[in-house]
C-alpha cells in the first residue's frame, strides 16, 4: 500500500501551499536584491536596508519552509 494515501485533506493543502510558496520566495527574493542594488547605487539608504531585510526574511523563508515541512511529513508518517 503506497503512502501516498496519507496526504488528503490539510495535509495536501499544506504540500501544495509548500509547493508553490518555496519558488515565489525565490523571486520575491531575487527581486528585493536587485532593488537593494538599484536603492544603494542611487543612495537611498533607507530603502536599500529595508529592501535588504525583506531578501534577508524571503530567503530565510525559502530556505526554512522545506526543512519544517520535511519534519511534518516525518512526523505525520511515522505516528
Amino acid at each position: 500500500m503506497s503512502n501516498l494515501g496519507l496526504l488528503n485533506g490539510p495535509a495536501l493543502f499544506v504540500s501544495i501551499l509548500c509547493g508553490l510558496s518555496v519558488p515565489m520566495l525565490i523571486v520575491l527574493c531575487f527581486n528585493y536584491t536587485l532593488t537593494f542594488f538599484e536603492f544603494l547605487h542611487k543612495g537611498d539608504e533607507r530603502s536599500a536596508s529595508k529592501n535588504k531585510i525583506a531578501a534577508t526574511i524571503c530567503l530565510f523563508l525559502f530556505f526554512s519552509i522545506p526543512v519544517v515541512y520535511s519534519i511534518y511529513i516525518l512526523f505525520k508518517f511515522k505516528g
